[in-house]
């Protein structure tokens, strides 16, 4: 299936396969957790706004480091802060209502801070023969986990009653989708 993807193209195709199980999850089980910790659709729409304000703040932020850092080094970096950012969303579980604003607003910058290292990887490590078969088979894991992922989440969550297992784990796999960007070579900074 990936015969004709280059070394760096299959590092980079296993890091954002690996990326979007965890996403899948967090995109939808994070609005269930500030719902049933607090039974607002307000706490859950502030959380949303903070969030898609911090994706701008993370985007920007991103794309000025970017002139210092390798961009596979930044993707790792924003990787690592978005699995913080579920660790930040479980210490302030007791009481999330109160750290709306914060955990929002971490959860979007670590989210928004990998966008511009993603778009300049693309550009720089996927051959332009290529990058029409690497977006479709991305595309298809993409799909799958978006379908598959989260009903694997609901089941664990009813199954344990609880959320902590199944945010360890996606601050696990965030953390561990960026093992395959430290093999990435020949990127260089913008």
């Amino acid at each position: 299936m990936l015969n004709f993807f280059s070394k760096n193209e299959k590092l980079f195709f296993l890091h954002s396969s690996i990326f979007a199980v965890p996403l899948s999850i967090a995109g939808v089980f994070i609005n269930f957790f500030v719902w049933d910790k607090t039974a607002s659709l307000v706490s859950v729409g502030l959380f949303q706004a903070y969030s898609a304000a911090g994706i701008v703040v993370g985007a920007f932020l991103g794309a000025i480091l970017l002139n210092r850092i390798a961009p596979n080094i930044m993707r790792i970096v924003g990787s690592i802060f978005t699995a913080i950012s579920i660790g930040i969303i479980l210490v302030f579980s007791y009481d999330i209502s109160k750290y709306i604003l914060p955990s929002g607003l971490f959860f979007g910058i670590a989210i928004g801070s990998r966008a511009m290292a993603n778009k300049l990887i693309f550009l720089r490590g996927v051959d332009v023969q290529s990058r029409e078969k690497y977006i479709n088979n991305e595309k298809h894991v993409s799909s799958i986990s978006a379908i598959i992922v989260p009903f694997a989440a609901a089941l664990l969550i009813s199954k344990t009653g609880n959320y902590t297992i199944l945010f360890i784990l996606v601050a696990i796999l965030f953390a561990l989708s960026s093992i395959p960007l430290l093999m990435i070579k020949g990127l260089g900074n913008l």
